[in-house]
């Protein structure tokens, strides 16, 4: 079935592309209440069906003071930002990813990422904003992180506690786009028997998705009607979105 409006999606939902034809992260949903987010990967082995997840934080890119001569006053839009180590990053490839200040003066604010200079081996990063602070940060005492968009550069989902984002339609290349189903009625590889209505969360096995026994991982959807064996692919109710 195709999107309930063409025209909404830049980019068809059973393709791949080399080319960026939605900002990445993008949420677009259907008629019958699936949802899905374009994605780029980071991995050669996405594949239809199989659970993706976003890549681990950078360490160096959480909880962080505020260096010397990097205070950030109300209305600033561009942010300095001392990383606890060597950094490399491609120009803009924090864009939708987020700038959140953590504690201390200007603590609760978050804003979108629109962008950053290239970095190559570096400690102190650029960032710009999409909106300005309203309230400023001070030096040694605030405290920030910048997180990755969670929707670019994803994986295989490789760890059960990292952030799920969905699974592919159609089988997508390493550093190519497509998109990856988060909301409503989809198929998922079962990495165990289980039986309907069932939660479900991200498997110990690359790819497939378990019951949910230990909450301790985020759900991503529930099992449908059918009962599937082991490494089958059976209809889902997702719940990411």
């Amino acid at each position: 079935m195709r999107p309930s409006k063409r025209t909404g999606f830049g980019h068809g939902v059973y393709e791949s592309s080399k080319s960026k034809k939605e900002i990445v992260g993008t949420y677009r949903a259907t008629q019958d209440n699936r949802g899905f987010r374009y994605i780029l990967a980071g991995a050669s082995n996405l594949a239809v069906g199989k659970a993706t997840s976003s890549v681990a934080e950078d360490a160096n890119l959480v909880d962080e003071n505020v260096a010397a001569g990097q205070a950030s006053a109300i209305g600033a839009q561009v942010v300095l930002f001392t990383a606890g180590g060597a950094t490399t990053l491609a120009k803009d490839e924090l864009e939708g990813g987020f700038y959140s200040v953590n504690d201390a003066t200007g603590e609760g604010q978050m804003r979108r990422i629109s962008g950053n200079p290239a970095a190559a081996a570096a400690t102190i990063l650029t960032i710009t904003l999409d909106e300005p602070l309203k309230v400023a940060t001070v030096v040694t005492t605030t405290q920030h992180t910048i997180i990755h968009n969670p929707w670019s550069k994803v994986v295989l989902q490789a760890t059960a506690t990292i952030f799920p984002t969905g699974v592919p339609q159609v089988a997508i290349p390493l550093a190519n786009y497509g998109w990856s189903q988060t909301k409503g009625w989809g198929t998922a590889w079962h990495q165990e028997a289980t039986t309907p209505g069932e939660e479900l969360i991200h498997g110990g096995t690359d790819g497939q998705v378990i019951i949910n026994t230990g909450y301790v991982s985020q759900v991503v959807g529930w099992m449908g009607p059918a009962t599937p064996g082991i490494a089958e692919y059976q209809p889902v109710y997702f719940v990411i979105d």
